[in-house]
């Protein structure tokens, strides 16, 4: 007997079918999804020299960016410093690693942070009511400092390098 020549009625033929019929429904369900892609922090790459609001979704959008910083500093900071604090300059790059800066609006001086993201780890340091926080997935718990005299540049580095090094110091 060929394929060709079963009889819908024969056991036989009944039997190739569901086996055929199994088959077929054992690789549908041993299918697999392709596996999602992770979510990465903003890359220097994309970012150097723009502004964190130059690109669609902007900087603070960026999902991982946005979840890591909500660990670090709550979803209401997150909201009001990363969010809020629309001024900015433009994102500095040292190979891999960026920084952003922002600042509350016609308050910079006393009010404005930086965003590190270094090495797949984020940082964030935040000036606010003159005093300079470090918040960092390296630290056990923020590190603040109170800032005397003039603090317009305590959450403010011009470079990776600087901020580095402020965080470093965070870090003793």
């Amino acid at each position: 007997m060929d394929a060709t020549s079963c009889s819908p009625i024969s056991p036989l033929c009944r039997w190739i079918a569901a086996g055929v019929a199994g088959a077929v429904l054992m690789a549908l369900l041993s299918v697999q999804p392709a596996p999602a892609a992770t979510p990465e922090l903003p890359k220097a790459s994309a970012w150097n020299g723009k502004y964190p609001f130059d690109q669609k979704p902007g900087f603070y959008a960026n999902a991982t960016l946005k979840q890591a910083a909500t660990a670090l500093i709550g979803a209401t900071r997150y909201k009001e410093v990363m969010l809020g604090w629309s001024v900015a300059a433009p994102i500095v790059t040292d190979g891999d690693a960026l920084l952003a800066w922002g600042c509350k609006p016609h308050d910079c001086g006393d009010n404005h942070q930086s965003t590190l993201i270094d090495a797949g780890k984020v940082a964030i340091c935040i000036l606010q009511g003159g005093t300079a926080t470090w918040y960092s997935e390296g630290l056990a718990k923020p590190v603040t400092s109170r800032i005397t005299g003039d603090a317009s540049t305590a959450c403010q580095f011009e470079t990776v390098s600087q901020a580095r090094q402020s965080l470093a110091a965070a870090r003793r």
